[in-house]
This record gives C-alpha cells, sequence and structure tokens, in this order.
C-alpha cells in the first residue's frame, strides 16, 4: 500500500536564525529557502510544513501574524530542548507566514528551522 501523492513531503534545507532585539517573521527566511531550491533548478515551491526548535535562549511567538513582546505580554513562551515536545511543527503556508518570534530577554536567541514541500508539482 503506497503513500498518497498528496502526503509526500520532500525535505529542504535547514536554516539557522538569529533571534534578537526585533521581530523575526518566518515566511521571510521560508522563502529565501524556496528561492534557493529553485536557483538549484527545482521549480519554485513554497514549503508546506515547518519544523522548528529553540537552539540558545528562550524566546515568545506567535501564530497569528501579530507581534509577539519581549516582556511577555503577547505571545507564547518557549524554551531550549532536545525532546519531540520541544519541536513545534506548523502545516500550511498561511501558518508558516503568520509565525513571529522575538528573544526573551537582552540575551540573542537562535531558532532551527527545516522546510518541507509536498510533493506534487513535478517533484519525484
Amino acid at each position: 500500500m503506497g503513500i498518497n501523492k498528496d502526503q509526500q513531503y520532500l525535505a529542504g534545507a535547514h536554516a539557522k536564525i538569529a533571534v534578537e532585539g526585533s521581530v523575526v517573521q518566518l515566511g521571510d527566511t521560508a522563502d529565501l529557502i524556496t528561492k534557493q531550491l529553485a536557483a538549484a533548478g527545482n521549480p519554485k515551491h513554497y514549503a508546506t510544513e515547518v519544523w522548528i526548535t529553540v537552539e540558545t535562549n528562550p524566546i515568545y511567538f506567535t501564530l497569528d501574524g501579530t507581534d509577539p513582546a519581549t516582556d511577555g505580554s503577547a505571545g507564547h513562551s518557549w524554551g531550549t530542548g532536545t525532546n519531540d515536545d520541544n519541536v513545534l511543527k506548523i502545516r500550511g503556508w498561511h501558518n508558516i507566514n503568520n509565525f513571529k518570534c522575538i528573544r526573551q530577554s537582552t540575551n540573542n536567541a537562535s531558532i532551527k528551522v527545516t522546510a518541507f514541500f509536498n510533493g506534487n508539482g513535478g517533484w519525484s
């Protein structure tokens, strides 16, 4: 029994992103990953799923496109870790584009993002 074509996801590039004193919008980074794949001769596809981990220092994040605040008045708190509970998985380009984050304190943070692309659209 095979996997439905629209359920296959192709792993894309990993990106480590600095989270500093200004808000980071994930959609900008996901678009850069898409452009890298297109430059390599693949058709341009937008990420349909991303996995995110916090690598260093805690962050605040939102999923609705609003800006999180460094004082915690807006956004969810998220720290570092390596277990499955610390991997945020976001599906759908609209949801990916709306992810925003900022560091929690004066210490810069970093997140690691892996983008996945739907197997449709001519990829084998």
